[in-house]
């Protein structure tokens, strides 16, 4: 081989190398936006999420001790023993060794950045950059887990990923733990399927979005919560060139049992493009910050991360999308959270107001008790109703003579005007000795 042909290989090395790294950091800035929040102070809780998966990572830890799922019903993965130990639930573990050095990323606490529908954990181990992002679809019931190693120095560095995965659900509500009746696994996925009613004999599957060097293998690990619990693992190792980028990406997904390799296939297509569809929905909340026309920087941050919020706790429900209580670690709805968010939202978004009372409305049996609260349990949505020690009645009219005067829609406000008169007339009659509400 020629000197000029050595010369000609080794500048589309470098052109390609470059290329690789300038379109790594235009798609950070595309997904990373003015408003997202930075932490450097590892202890940090976060939880991020989607209308159809959410995660809680707590001690600034680059993986979830939860992820939650909204559809085809509610189940979360997660190992906790409890509420106040549930920091110490490892559902997903991994260790990278970067020239035969480890690092556990599962106790480990870096710095990272977030939106409410996004975040990515940093860190510089060895000299090579290593980022740790989380990210939701739109249509998708997954969560992305995606690594990414830009090598920081003149030599090549060798790669090694072990991640893990439980394979274990947790029901709503009643929080009881499920393992799978049958796995299967390939060499880019694995399925755990739950023929149970509580779970409403849905699926836990992984996917990887790029080639596998080895196939997705099932073993078992003890745990807190159970011992001998399903765990699908996946090994991966390669060659880091100087100053290259490279990136693996993990989904992590919830459907029904029948359509779990539908689901796959669906995910594996259009998981990027359904990502920028959630990423455009949150911009768009956030625009509405136009309204308030904020006297100061950082009112003007806190009302674009309160917009952001509110379409981020949107989730999933038995068809529809109906704000709850947070990102990840409740998913069912309260008519409480419904009523106290719109007392907000009714200056920015009167449409959001109107179909949200209208779908309070649909939940509502009759005209004579207003829901409280609604949930899958024990293999069925559930509802409770509210008594006459309950707020919601008042909430709800502070709600509805707000919205009417900003929208003089009395169509919608008759609609709502039964379930507020009969919940205030039942806290009046039910009143104690001296005239206060239980």
């Amino acid at each position: 081989m020629n000197c000029f042909s050595i010369r000609t290989r080794f500048f589309r090395v470098l052109l390609l190398t470059g290329l690789t790294a300038a379109f790594s950091n235009c798609q950070r800035a595309a997904e990373q936006p003015d408003w997202a929040e930075s932490f450097e102070g590892r202890y940090g809780q976060v939880e991020v999420g989607g209308p159809l998966a959410a995660i809680e990572c707590h001690h600034s830890r680059p993986l979830p001790v939860r992820i939650s799922f909204y559809e085809p019903v509610a189940n979360s993965l997660d190992l906790s023993i409890g509420y106040w130990e549930r920091d110490r639930s490892r559902p997903i573990a991994a260790v990278i060794r970067i020239d035969g050095k480890s690092i556990s990323l599962h106790d480990s606490s870096w710095r990272y950045i977030t939106t409410p529908g996004w975040v990515r954990f940093e860190a510089i181990v060895n000299e090579v950059h290593i980022s740790c992002s989380w990210r939701f679809g739109e249509t998708i019931a997954a969560t992305g887990w995606e690594l990414e190693f830009v090598n920081l120095t003149r030599r090549t560095r060798r790669i090694e990923i072990d991640q893990s995965i439980a394979l274990v659900l947790r029901t709503c509500h009643t929080f009881a733990v499920k393992h799978p009746t049958q796995i299967r696994a390939k060499s880019t996925s694995a399925i755990a399927f739950f023929d149970d009613a509580e779970t409403d004999s849905c699926a836990l599957w992984i996917a990887r979005l790029d080639d596998p060097i080895a196939p997705i293998r099932i073993d078992s690990l003890d745990t807190e919560l159970a011992p001998q619990v399903k765990q699908g693992q996946i090994k991966d190792d390669f060659y880091l060139a100087p100053q290259a980028t490279q990136t693996r990406t993990l989904l992590i997904g919830h459907s029904s049992g029948s359509k779990a390799d539908e689901a796959i296939d669906s995910a594996l297509r259009h998981w990027h493009r359904d990502c920028r569809r959630y990423a455009r929905r949150l911009e768009k909340a956030v625009s509405d910050v136009e309204r308030f026309s904020p006297p100061d920087p950082e009112l003007e941050q806190t009302a674009r991360w309160s917009l952001a919020v509110m379409e981020a706790n949107r989730h999933a429900i038995d068809g529809r999308i109906l704000p709850m209580p947070c990102p990840a670690e409740y998913n069912f709805f309260f008519t409480h959270d419904l009523l106290l968010t719109h007392l907000g939202t009714v200056w920015v978004d009167l449409e959001r107001v109107r179909t949200d009372l209208l779908a309070l409305a649909d939940l509502c049996p009759t005209d004579s008790i207003l829901l409280h609260a609604y949930y899958w349990k024990d293999g069925e949505y559930q509802s409770e109703f509210c008594g006459s020690d309950n707020w919601n009645p008042l909430w709800l009219a502070e709600l509805l003579a707000r919205y009417y005067l900003r929208s003089g829609d009395s169509q919608t406000v008759h609609r709502l005007y039964p379930l507020m008169s009969a919940g205030l007339d039942r806290a009046v009659r039910e009143r104690l000795h001296n005239g206060l509400m239980t």
